[in-house]
């Protein structure tokens, strides 16, 4: 499936550079590869998809724990007073 999206991108440039043909070809050449695309997003998300995977562990019927961590390297490029509210931010969290 990825080759033939790529010949169809391929042959999208092609019909973009030729003065006779309108701008519709393209258009429908850029359909059937983002039809393409979503469809093998939908079969094989892992692969072709967008999707953000979330995984929520904990007890079952607890309430979940927040947990923020950011190493040295990132809390270093905050601004003081971003440092100031995520400390404000946290101590409401965990009292």
């Amino acid at each position: 499936m990825l080759e033939e999206c790529q010949s169809l991108s391929d042959a999208a440039a092609q019909v973009a550079l030729d003065p006779e043909c309108g701008s519709a070809s393209v258009a429908a050449k850029k359909l059937a590869i983002e039809t393409r695309l979503k469809v093998a997003a939908r079969f094989a998300p892992e692969k072709f998809g967008d999707r953000v995977r979330q995984d929520v562990a904990g007890v079952p019927g607890a309430p979940l724990e927040r947990k923020i961590t950011l190493d040295p390297e990132q809390m270093a490029q905050l601004q003081e007073d971003e440092k100031t509210a995520l400390e404000t931010i946290a101590g409401k969290l965990h009292p």
